[in-house]
């Protein structure tokens, strides 16, 4: 097996900039939208929670809540580009996905793909905007719910669009999460991204926790993989405890934490 791309860091990633990432304009409001089409563009979606939440920072006091919507299918381009910028140097993403020309592009894709699968499947698709520019989103937070097949559907969509080259590596990472994946019911955080320019506003809390709020009140419990340690004290913070790291592939694979959260299980306090 090859060598990951961590041990040889690739150049960044070029972030194509959506020509209409300010167009969905919206003030806070109490009805935030309407449940998206049942149409769906992509019947697939990722396998995991893979997702970079924010660097450390310093701590941004916010006088006035941040409003939290459903997406809708306007948000497609605006929301990938923030999940892409988000994953731009996460680890499992690094070792699984292609290393070329066509990177960037492709990986923005997927995520559309995913967004619609969440957005226009399930209503299942959460933004937050900007609390100091209301019109700009500023985060997104892509959820299934229980029993959907997504990890099983996801690994199509990782072929298409990760690169044949990479093909047995893929393979195998799809098996070891699907057999690590819970068979009792519960809520999957596919992906949760904040915008670099909006890290330090604790707003990476308050959007996961809104689908938090859902599950409580349904008694459902909820359940993520995290691929980057960063993340794990901000998961933890929200009541999700560690269960096993997920082999991945061989000495060069990254880590993959999967975590549950049970019903009630805290961090619906607005601190973080």
């Amino acid at each position: 097996m090859e060598e990951s791309t961590l041990s040889s860091p690739s150049p960044p990633l070029p972030i194509p900039i959506p020509t209409n990432a300010n167009s969905h304009s919206i003030t806070q409001q109490n009805n935030p939208s309407a449940p998206a089409s049942s149409s769906s563009k992509s019947s697939a979606s990722s396998a995991s929670s893979l997702a970079l939440i924010s660097s450390p920072s310093p701590s941004i006091t916010l006088t006035n809540p941040p409003l939290v919507r459903h997406t809708t299918r306007a948000d497609a381009l605006t929301a990938s580009a923030i999940l892409l910028k988000a994953f731009a140097n996460d680890p499992v993403f690094h070792y699984l996905c292609r290393n070329d020309q066509h990177r960037a592009s492709v990986i923005l894709n997927l995520f559309e793909s995913c967004f619609y699968q969440s957005t226009l499947q399930h209503n299942l698709g959460y933004v937050i905007h900007h609390p100091h520019q209301p019109n700009n989103i500023a985060g997104v937070a892509l959820w299934y719910p229980p029993k959907t097949g997504a990890v099983v559907s996801s690994f199509i969509n990782w072929i298409r669009y990760a690169g044949l080259w990479k093909l047995l590596r893929i393979a195998y990472t799809g098996i070891q999460i699907e057999l690590a994946h819970p068979k009792e019911k519960c809520y999957y955080l596919f992906a949760v991204g904040i915008d670099p320019l909006a890290q330090g506003m604790k707003l990476a809390g308050t959007l996961i926790r809104e689908l938090l709020k859902k599950a409580d009140e349904e008694g459902i419990p909820c359940y993520l993989e995290n691929s980057n340690p960063k993340n794990t004290p901000i998961y933890e913070h929200l009541g999700f405890k560690p269960i096993k790291f997920i082999k991945i592939g061989g000495k060069s694979a990254p880590p993959l934490l999967s975590m549950w959260r049970e019903v009630g299980g805290g961090g619906n306090n607005s601190d973080r």
